[in-house]
């Protein structure tokens, strides 16, 4: 299988970095955009004028807030949802910090898989926790302005809860495929580690008459 070439390289961070924070934090951030512009309508008139500009302090504030929010993510997967499965499983945390000292020549199918995986679970987890913080600036909308009827309201608010219910699981159950997949590559990396060990020995050997 072919390495990936720098682009490559720089694409699929891009795209991941867009994925799990530019979507969550644009997500939380959306509906304050506007209640700021209904408490100050002199917003609308400079973003008539200057677009642009605010098109780049939306962007700006809505990166920063996604770290925030790739970070609150982070926090669930080490501090909940790894100390469940080592609950189930005694070497998870063991299998992860095993993975994290692993070294290979190439990178493998599974690599490329995990990487995925992950990209997907922080999805899940920030938009998990954007939802609710979007949640309260629509409440806060529909408070000032009534958008929707409040029957309707309730309905959106009950799918919205459903929606981050099944986010939560869904991470969950990436983070314990995560550790299955670790477990492959270690097992699948265990002999080319040995022949690297027994090739750096035999350089270290010396010679007869040496």
């Amino acid at each position: 299988m072919p390495m990936p070439g720098p682009s490559d390289v720089l694409k699929n961070e891009v795209f991941g970095r867009f994925v799990t924070t530019f979507i969550p934090g644009s997500l939380s951030v959306f509906p304050y955009a506007f209640v700021l512009f209904s408490y100050f309508p002199v917003l609308g008139q400079i973003w008539a004028g200057n677009w642009l500009a605010i098109s780049a302090a939306f962007v700006t504030v809505a990166i920063a807030n996604g770290l925030i929010i790739e970070s609150l993510g982070g926090w669930v997967e080490s501090e909940v949802w790894d100390k469940v499965l080592d609950k189930k499983d005694k070497e998870h945390l063991k299998r992860w910090e095993k993975y994290l000292r692993l070294r290979t020549d190439a990178e493998v199918v599974g690599q490329s898989y995990l990487s995925t995986r992950v990209m997907f679970m922080k999805f899940d987890l920030g938009v998990a926790i954007a939802t609710p913080i979007a949640w309260f600036g629509f409440l806060w909308l529909q408070l000032k302005h009534e958008l929707m009827c409040w029957p309707a309201f309730f309905v959106l608010s009950s799918v919205l809860g459903v929606l981050v219910i099944y986010l939560l699981w869904d991470s969950y159950k990436c983070a314990e495929l995560l550790g299955g997949v670790r477990q492959l590559l270690i097992e699948d990396s265990a002999p080319e580690e040995r022949n690297n060990r027994g090739r750096k020995s035999s350089k270290r050997r010396p010679t007869r008459g040496g």
